[in-house]
């Protein structure tokens, strides 16, 4: 017998039923699928919400940022934070010429809007333009300020001119209905809502340290703080479900929250009548309580509740030249 001899060819039946063993059933394919569909079913919801998470930790982390840029500058400021018109001050008249003198003339409240304000810190080195613009912004009129100019930087222009102390392309006209003169930038560069600096609320939060119930600054809210307004809002769906407003609040002691609602737990304001002193539930994107004494000014406006807002035009009240707190502005949501 030859051993060596080729084999002959494969049977055709057999070469037939070989293939017929390895190849997938349209039964089978089908089965596999509705696997697949069923496992992302699982999958898709998990990593929807990771995404959400990892903005969550990143609005976390800008909002702090700022909050802490704050606290840096008031460590050097006698506990008082960024005040626009505190820096670019009104003349003095030396000699009889008036005359812009850094730190000498009374406060400009004219200059204490929030674009001014940021524009300041990023000029401080507070922290940079990006830091004031959200990683989950849906308003197309809202943007990063890419350009800012640290060289307009001029504390000691020639004589009868103020000082540049920040660049004014720096918007913060969320509306697009209140702008805020020559050089501004048109739409706006920040993200976040901040208490007006006037009135009660700067007194006892911007111009002092506030303590753990004063919400300072955080995810944007809706007009007047109704919860009937948030479907109208750009802000809605930032971090929550379908419809559903969730947000990021930073208090005056430093500390950050997530909030469900517009009265976060942590939030109150002092009331006092007839010298009793009572605390209660803060919405912080609503201006609840009248400021007391003699204010020229809208006393809700100026009132010793947290209010977070957009600012981006502030006038010093023509009967209070004296008070640069006594201030009158628009509030501003979109």
């Amino acid at each position: 017998m030859n051993r060596n001899r080729a084999p002959g060819p494969v049977p055709e039946n057999k070469m037939r039923n070989k293939a017929e063993r390895h190849a997938f059933t349209i039964v089978e394919l089908l089965v596999v699928i509705t696997i697949i569909g069923i496992l992302m079913g699982f999958l898709l919801p998990a990593l929807t919400g990771a995404r959400r998470s990892a903005k969550l930790l990143e609005e976390q982390r800008q909002v702090k940022s700022i909050a802490e840029g704050w606290a840096t500058y008031a460590a050097s400021n006698k506990f008082q934070k960024p005040v626009p018109g505190l820096v670019q001050r009104l003349a003095v008249n030396v000699g009889g010429e008036d005359r812009f003198i850094e730190g000498r003339g009374r406060e400009n409240g004219s200059l204490n809007d929030h674009g001014a304000m940021l524009s300041l810190c990023i000029m401080e080195r507070l922290f940079d333009p990006p830091t004031t613009f959200s990683n989950v912004e849906n308003n197309p009129e809202v943007y990063a300020y890419s350009n800012y100019d640290y060289n307009v930087y001029d504390p000691y222009p020639s004589s009868g001119e103020a000082g540049v102390f920040w660049d004014n392309g720096f918007s913060n006209n969320l509306d697009g209905e209140n702008s805020g003169g020559a050089g501004e930038e048109d739409g706006c560069n920040n993200s976040y809502a901040i208490i007006p600096l006037g009135g009660e609320r700067r007194r006892m939060a911007w111009d002092n340290q506030a303590g753990s119930s004063f919400a300072l600054l955080g995810t944007r809210g809706v007009e007047d703080g109704d919860e009937a307004n948030i479907k109208e809002s750009n802000s809605v769906e930032f971090f929550g479900n379908s419809g559903q407003w969730r947000g990021i609040v930073a208090y005056a002691d430093g500390h950050v929250d997530t909030t469900e609602n517009f009265w976060p737990v942590s939030a109150q304001y002092e009331e006092i009548i007839d010298g009793e002193r009572s605390y209660l539930a803060d919405n912080i994107y609503a201006a609840q309580a009248e400021a007391a004494g003699s204010w020229n000014g809208d006393k809700m406006l100026l009132g010793r509740d947290s209010f977070l807002t957009h600012v981006n035009v502030v006038e010093q009240h023509p009967d209070s030249p004296t008070n640069p707190r006594d201030i009158t502005y628009v509030p501003i949501t979109d």
